[in-house]
Order: C-alpha cells, then sequence, then structure tokens
C-alpha cells in the first residue's frame, strides 16, 4: 500500500494504482515549469483520475485570486496529462509509469481531473467546478475528459481520503 499525505488529507491505494507524478523522476527530467498534479490513480478499469489536493481555496468574489488559483490547477491538469501521455507514448523512454497507471489502454481510457479541497463547504464547490470546466474546455471536448471539485468529506465518501489531520 502507497500512503501519501499532502493538504492535511491521507490518500492510501495499492501501490500499483497510483502514480506520485509530483516530484517524480519523470516530471524531474523534463525541467522547471511543468507543474504536476500530486498523483494519478487507476481505481477503476479504463479510468485515470489526476488528483490534485489543496487545503483551501480563494472565493469567486476575489476575482484576481480566484482566476490566478483557477489558472493554476488547470494547468497542472493540463500538464500532468501531457506529461502522462508524453511519457505513456515513449517520448520519456528511460521514465515509465509503473502498474496499472501506466498500463492503461489510452484509447480506451476515460480522464478525470479531481480537486480535493480539505475543509470546504459543499456550496463552494460548484463555482470552483464551473470555472475549471470553463478553462479547460477545449481539452474536455477533445478528450471527453471530466471534472470533480470535492471537499474531503466527499473524497471520503467516494474512498479517495482515508483520513484528515486535525487542523493545528
Amino acid at each position: 500500500m502507497k500512503t501519501i499525505t499532502e493538504s492535511d488529507m491521507v490518500f492510501e491505494f495499492e501501490d500499483e494504482r497510483v502514480f506520485l507524478m509530483e516530484g517524480s523522476e519523470l516530471h524531474a527530467s523534463v525541467g522547471t515549469g511543468i507543474k504536476t498534479v500530486e498523483f494519478i490513480a487507476s481505481l477503476e478499469e479504463s479510468r485515470l483520475d489526476f488528483v490534485e489536493a489543496k487545503s483551501s481555496s480563494p472565493q469567486p468574489g476575489n476575482q484576481k485570486d480566484f482566476w490566478g488559483f483557477i489558472n493554476e490547477i488547470s494547468e497542472k491538469f493540463l500538464h500532468s496529462f501531457a506529461l502522462y501521455l508524453s511519457a505513456a507514448i515513449g517520448r520519456h523512454p528511460k521514465y515509465s509509469i509503473p502498474g496499472k497507471v501506466g498500463a492503461s489502454d489510452n484509447s480506451q481510457a476515460s480522464y478525470k481531473f479531481i480537486l480535493i479541497i480539505n475543509g470546504h463547504q459543499i456550496d463552494w464547490l460548484s463555482p470552483i467546478k464551473d470555472a475549471l470546466e470553463a478553462n479547460i474546455f477545449a481539452h474536455r471536448q477533445i478528450w471527453k475528459s471530466e471534472v470533480v471539485v470535492m471537499n474531503e468529506k466527499l473524497a471520503k465518501k467516494y474512498h479517495l481520503v482515508r483520513d484528515v489531520k486535525p487542523a493545528h
């Protein structure tokens, strides 16, 4: 089992079902300026989940900070997808993606971009999801990818988060 602690949430998956993208040798090999999600998980057959965890987000009313946040998360999703796919098709032959994540049949796979925000109220999630969907509209149309935004309670319900660490 692989345990990942991020944004005061604990994720736990079978080793072959998760690839730690952030800080991986693959990520390091492409140099600076490439943003990535925390990890990619293959929890269901023919589906890859690109998961980003945050401890907070700006409110939609704060336009500058909100859209900066949306742009940052969008870049992480899109860069991670591109880096994953480039490795999957052999553009980085020294760095393979192990387990079920690397063995995914990309011609049949569905892709989910999942943002989990610890401590967020359910009512606050929809504007973030709407903004992310609009920001990566072209990718969603081309690849039929899906955006999911949830808080730690929903993530726990869907077995993405095992535990939440208490706030300091």
